[in-house]
């Protein structure tokens, strides 16, 4: 493993993990500057009264632009042609998404539909102009014969790329959850490169983990900024295409791998959008049911400390962001196991959402008992 990182290492060249440090504090300082001029102006972003909120006072939410920007600075400066052009295809792929997300960032005023359209755009882009090969579904009766249509698996993996920035979306918002998730999904995607030895393949997720990394001493414990709309969508695409051209390229690999990394963001999606069905709610609809606020309410109604509560929810929920990168190394050659490891995890998921509370539940009991002492 050592040989292999080094061999990424020299790949990468050593100058650009400090070119990339140079560049995110300057971009972090410059959005901080932003953000300060911003609350003289007394735009609308100091008004945000979502009802997914947990934090005290106006944070930026602006990770995403900071983010994009540190990607489109290294397509530029890099020495691999093939990787910068790659990079750069990415980016303008996105750009629909980003604009739409910046502006919903900043304003909170974009129409939901107007949102999923951008998201949508840039998804089937993805697809379209950074795609090499589309992986195949294997040893599922009827399921696997519709992969051989290029249709079906166009159509199926665009709305994979969409489930996945959702559910990077919900998670975002408490401190070093969503970093948290990405780094070890990054990490489990570091792991495929290293057993199939693809140096070219491990570099982006090298420069994605420096930039999360580097994402993090900023966003945990202290939420000094997040990665908003912008952010969470753009790092599930980047990270959603990458996974689609590996599984794609090395389909000896089961790709029900992918599911596995991408286990919390999709359970999100899919928990939600089923509870939301069943409670007749339209699922763009936004409640503070998710697992991560419901723990968080638990926390804050306990202990009356917001960011020790916001810290503790995202350590708590460990169990889901740490899992891809130790279960994967174990389970990798066997779909045996991989579908085990998925039931097992969606029975914790399931349970934890159905034996905690929401805040509505208890709040109640709570001010009746206050009033009677």
């Amino acid at each position: 493993m050592l040989e292999f990182l080094n061999k990424i290492i020299n790949g990468f060249y050593e100058s650009n993990f400090i070119y990339g440090a140079i560049f995110f504090i300057f971009l972090y300082q410059f959005i901080v500057l932003f953000w300060a001029r911003n609350v003289n102006w007394k735009l609308k972003t100091l008004h945000y009264k979502g009802k997914q909120r947990v934090h005290e006072g106006e944070t930026p939410r602006l990770g995403g632009l900071i983010c994009f920007l540190y990607l489109f600075i290294f397509s530029l400066i890099l020495r691999e042609k093939i990787f910068a052009d790659n990079l750069q295809v990415i980016l303008a792929c996105l750009l629909p998404m980003m604009l739409v997300t910046l502006k919903e960032d900043l304003t909170h005023d974009v129409d939901y539909k107007i949102r999923f359209l951008g998201t949508i755009l840039s998804a089937t882009a993805l697809i379209i102009f950074a795609n090499q090969s589309l992986p195949h579904v294997n040893h599922i009766i009827v399921i696997s014969d519709l992969f051989q249509s290029p249709v079906f698996s166009f159509v199926f993996y665009s709305l994979c790329l969409m489930a996945v920035a959702n559910g990077c979306n919900f998670i975002d918002g408490m401190n070093g959850l969503l970093g948290f998730y990405l780094l070890g999904a990054l990490l489990s995607c570091l792991q495929l490169t290293y057993i199939v030895d693809d140096v070219f393949m491990a570099i982006p997720i090298i420069l994605l983990i420096e930039m999360i990394i580097l994402f993090l001493l900023v966003n945990f414990p202290w939420g000094k900024i997040f990665m908003g709309d912008s952010g969470a969508y753009l790092m599930a695409l980047i990270l959603g295409i990458w996974v689609i051209n590996f599984f794609g390229t090395y389909n000896k690999i089961s790709s029900w791998n992918a599911c596995l990394i991408f286990f919390y963001p999709i359970a999100e999606v899919t928990y939600s959008t089923i509870r939301k069905f069943l409670q007749k709610k339209s699922p763009f609809h936004p409640d503070r049911e998710h697992l991560h606020l419901k723990v968080y309410d638990i926390l804050n109604t306990t202990l009356k400390k917001p960011r020790l509560s916001n810290n503790l929810t995202t350590v708590f929920l460990a169990i889901f962001w740490l899992a891809p990168p130790l279960i994967l190394p174990w389970v990798l050659d066997s779909q045996i196991m991989i579908f085990f490891s998925i039931c097992l995890m969606s029975f914790v998921y399931l349970a934890l959402n159905l034996l905690i509370p929401n805040k509505n539940e208890y709040d109640p009991f709570l001010e009746k008992t206050k009033k009677n002492l």
